[in-house]
C-alpha cells in the first residue's frame, strides 16, 4: 500500500533576486538542496522549504500540501564573507517588511515552485507467514531429489521394409545413469519382439 506525509515540500524554486543598491533583478532557480552563484560572487543555498510557513519551528502532524503560506529559506554567502539566512516569500506576502528586508545586499522574492511531497512510503500490509516459505522448501527439495535421484530413459524405434517384405525394427536407447541395469530392461524389450536380431557395434 502506497501513502505520502502530507507535508508540503518543493524540488525547485524560483525567485527573482534584486540588488538593493542598483535595483537589478533577475531570476535564480534553486533546486532542492541546491546552490546558486551571482555575478559578484554571492552564493545561494536551498535550506528548507515551508508549505506553510510560521515563525518558530514546524509541525510536522500539519498538512501542509495546499500550500497556504509557502516560503523557502536559504543562506545567502557574500564574497566577502558571513552567512545569513533569509526567508524568500510568494507574492501574497511581498508587503510585509520581512519580505522587502534585504540579505547579503539582495532582496528575494518567489516567483514559483514546484510541488512535491515529502516523503512517499510503501508499506505491506500483509505477511504470508512461515507456512508458505516451509512448503515452498519442500517442494524444492523433492523436485531437486528427482532430478537426481532418478534416471531419465530414452527408447526410439525405427520399423521398416526389408528386402523379403519382411518389417524391421530398429531399436535405440539412451539413458544418463545405471546403464547396467538398463541393458537388462533392453534385453528384456527385444526378445518381446518377434524376429528381432540384435546388433551390437
Amino acid at each position: 500500500q502506497a501513502s505520502f506525509v502530507p507535508i508540503g515540500r518543493a524540488r525547485t524554486v524560483r525567485m527573482a533576486v534584486t540588488n538593493a543598491s542598483t535595483g537589478s533583478t533577475e531570476e535564480v532557480t534553486l533546486e532542492r538542496d541546491g546552490t546558486h552563484q551571482l555575478a559578484d560572487g554571492t552564493k545561494l543555498i536551498f535550506s528548507e522549504f515551508r508549505g506553510d510557513f510560521v515563525i518558530g519551528p514546524e509541525d510536522p502532524n500539519e498538512d501542509t500540501t495546499s500550500y497556504p503560506n509557502p516560503a523557502a529559506i536559504i543562506h545567502v554567502a557574500p564574497p566577502g564573507g558571513g552567512l545569513e539566512t533569509a526567508t524568500v516569500f510568494g507574492p501574497e506576502m511581498a508587503d510585509i517588511p520581512a519580505a522587502k528586508k534585504p540579505y547579503g545586499g539582495y532582496i528575494f522574492r518567489m516567483l514559483d515552485f514546484e510541488r512535491v511531497s515529502h516523503q512517499h512510503v510503501l508499506a505491506v500490509q500483509r505477511d504470508p507467514g512461515s507456512t508458505v516459505v516451509y512448503i515452498g522448501f519442500a517442494l524444492l527439495t523433492i523436485t531437486l531429489a528427482g532430478v537426481f535421484g532418478f534416471s531419465h530413459r530414452r527408447v526410439w524405434a525405427a520399423i521398416e521394409e526389408g528386402a523379403d517384405g519382411r518389417s524391421e525394427v530398429t531399436f535405440g536407447v539412451h539413458t544418463n545413469r545405471n546403464p547396467n541395469g538398463f541393458d537388462e530392461q533392453f534385453d528384456e524389450l527385444t526378445r518381446s519382439v518377434e524376429g528381432v536380431r540384435e546388433e551390437t557395434e
